[in-house]
């Protein structure tokens, strides 16, 4: 995921910068955002971690193979 950051003026001058009643609401739009955006980083590092796990023991398993096919033939 690419996060782009332009200055808040550039992004008023070409009406990106959504309109907002005062900046508590811009705030609490922000913060809400940030903490979903953590969310979703929690369930992505879980993933990840749980992918890891998996390809570790795949690694393992192959390593034991490859240690009990050499003791066969040594």
């Amino acid at each position: 995921m690419l996060i782009f950051l332009l200055p808040l003026d550039a992004l008023r001058a070409l009406g990106l910068e959504p309109r907002y009643v005062s900046q508590f609401q811009y705030d609490e739009q922000l913060l809400e955002k940030m903490i979903r955006m953590e969310g979703e980083m929690d369930k992505w590092e879980a993933r990840m971690n749980e992918k890891l796990g998996q390809i570790t023991r795949v690694q393992e398993q192959i390593n034991q193979l490859t240690e009990s096919n050499t003791g066969r033939h040594g």
